[in-house]
C-alpha cells in the first residue's frame, strides 16, 4: 500500500497531462482518507501527503470532497504525534491555499464553534490563511459569527488558543482597517493593546 501511494504521489507531482484525474480522484481521496489512521507511520504519512499533493495540483476536482478532507486531517491533532502533524500541517496548507476560499472558511468556521483543544487551535490557524483569499465583503459578512467565538477564545485558558485568536484579530485588522474597528471595541482594553503591539511589531518588520 504504502508503495501504491508514493507512486500516486508521484504521478501527481509529475504534473503527467494524460491521467484522467476527474475519474479516479474520487477514489484516491477515499482511499487515502481509509489510511488516514493506518496503524502503519508511512502508510499514514503517505496518505496524509498525498491529500495535500491532490489538493494543489488538482484543486477543482479535489473540492468535492473538500469537507471531508478538513475534517480528516483536522482529526489527526487529537492524537498529538509529531510527525504526522507536520506533513498533516502542509497538508491543510495546501487544502487552504488552493481550493474555494468561501467553503474553506465555512468548514473551519464550524470546527471555530465547536471544538476546543488542538483541533480549534490549528482551525484557528489555518483560517488566517483563508482571510487574504476572500473577497473582503464577503469577509466582513462572516463577522458578526466569527467574532462572538474568537473574543471566546481571546480568553482561553489554553495560551496557544490564545495566541493563535490574537493573530486571527493581527490579521483581520490589517485586513480590512477601520471597517474593522466596531468589532475590535469587542474586546477588552488589554486584548486591544496587545493586538496594537503586534500590529505595530508586523508594521515595522516591513
Amino acid at each position: 500500500v504504502g508503495q501504491a501511494l508514493l507512486k500516486l504521489e508521484l504521478l501527481l507531482t509529475s504534473n503527467t497531462a494524460n491521467v484522467d484525474w476527474q475519474r479516479w480522484l474520487g477514489q484516491l481521496v477515499t482511499a487515502c482518507i481509509d489510511k488516514v489512521n493506518s496503524p502503519s507511520l508511512k502508510i499514514r504519512d503517505r496518505a496524509v501527503a498525498l491529500l495535500g499533493h491532490m489538493a494543489a495540483a488538482q484543486p477543482l476536482v479535489m473540492s468535492n470532497s473538500l469537507e471531508v478532507v478538513v475534517q480528516r486531517l483536522l482529526d489527526l491533532y487529537r492524537q498529538r504525534s509529531t510527525d504526522v502533524l507536520h506533513v498533516a500541517d502542509e497538508s491543510l496548507h495546501a487544502v487552504m491555499q488552493n481550493l474555494d476560499p468561501s467553503r474553506c472558511f465555512a468548514s473551519l468556521e464550524q470546527v471555530i464553534a465547536t471544538q476546543e483543544g488542538p483541533v480549534l487551535c490549528q482551525a484557528l490557524k489555518l483560517v488566517r490563511v483563508v482571510f487574504s483569499r476572500m473577497p473582503s465583503r464577503e469577509l466582513l459578512d462572516s463577522l458578526p459569527r466569527l467574532v462572538p467565538r474568537l473574543t471566546v477564545t481571546f480568553a482561553s485558558s489554553d495560551a496557544s488558543i490564545r495566541r493563535a485568536t490574537m493573530y486571527c484579530f493581527v490579521e483581520l485588522h490589517e485586513l480590512l482597517g477601520d471597517n474593522f474597528a466596531p468589532y475590535s471595541n469587542m474586546l477588552s482594553k488589554m486584548q486591544r493593546k496587545l493586538v496594537t503591539i503586534y500590529l505595530e511589531r508586523r508594521e515595522t518588520q516591513k
